[in-house]
């Protein structure tokens, strides 16, 4: 078997790694409730959130503990 090494012109890992990085970066520093918050406003105004708000919603989750 001859496996010939494919030269791409994207690397999805390294995109992703940065990517993470800067939300990290955003984030790092913030509560966990201005952290919710961060990730809500990027739901509500990402390029799929008319789709998201389409969904039907879910039951919120109650926390036992």
């Amino acid at each position: 078997m001859n496996l010939q090494p494919i030269e791409k012109e994207f690397d999805c890992l390294a995109y992703k790694r940065e990517v993470q990085l800067k939300i990290y970066e955003r984030i790092k520093d913030l509560s966990i409730e201005e952290e919710v918050a961060y990730f809500q406003q990027a739901v509500d105004s990402g390029p799929f959130a008319e789709w998201w708000k389409s969904l039907p919603q879910a039951a919120p989750v109650v926390s036992t503990s």
